[in-house]
């Protein structure tokens, strides 16, 4: 293997770590579970699919689409036990439509339909946001938000708004 190959996807690997790591933990804590939990299911999931991917350029990680997902399953079946259950239920139900190459009948769904689905999830993931953006969970007693947490987060919008690539 040539060097300068392996340097430039050490380095890539690098970039997906540090995207992937804060967004893995990031989901773990918004679906309510430990963030070990987080961190254990990026790694497992990025080795499954560089094993298993004919893709030479496979990426994975964590969807925050699922967050809504997630806390809906752990509210409802009240355990992680059962969670992890579904979960691995459900991987073994993918893993059933891959064999039977269920993935063409996707097209027979309208695209209004996905991005709508889409929509609500980017919408339910803002409102989840709100109490952290405004820091109402951490605000004293009679409090409505935190000042302090208020600022970094207004300061982190602008950053954001201002620092747009061309």
């Amino acid at each position: 293997m040539n060097l300068t190959v392996l340097r430039k996807d050490f380095l890539a690997g690098v970039v997906v770590f540090l995207v992937a790591l804060p967004l893995s933990l990031g989901i773990a804590q918004a679906c309510d579970l430990p963030a070990f939990a987080g961190l254990l299911s990026g790694v497992i999931g990025g080795v499954v699919v560089t094993l298993f991917s004919p893709s030479r350029f496979a990426v994975s990680g964590p969807a925050a689409g699922l967050v809504t997902i997630v806390t809906g399953a752990v509210a409802t079946l009240g355990s992680y036990s059962l969670v992890l259950l579904a979960i691995a239920i459900a991987g073994l139900l993918q893993a059933a439509f891959g064999l039977l190459r269920a993935g063409r009948w996707i097209g027979l769904i309208p695209d209004s339909v996905i991005q709508g689905m889409m929509v609500a999830i980017g919408l339910q993931l803002v409102l989840q946001q709100i109490p952290v953006f405004t820091g109402a969970e951490t605000a004293a007693a009679g409090e409505l938000f935190s000042p302090a947490c208020l600022s970094v987060a207004a300061g982190a919008m602008l950053i954001l708004l201002l620092w747009q690539q061309p």
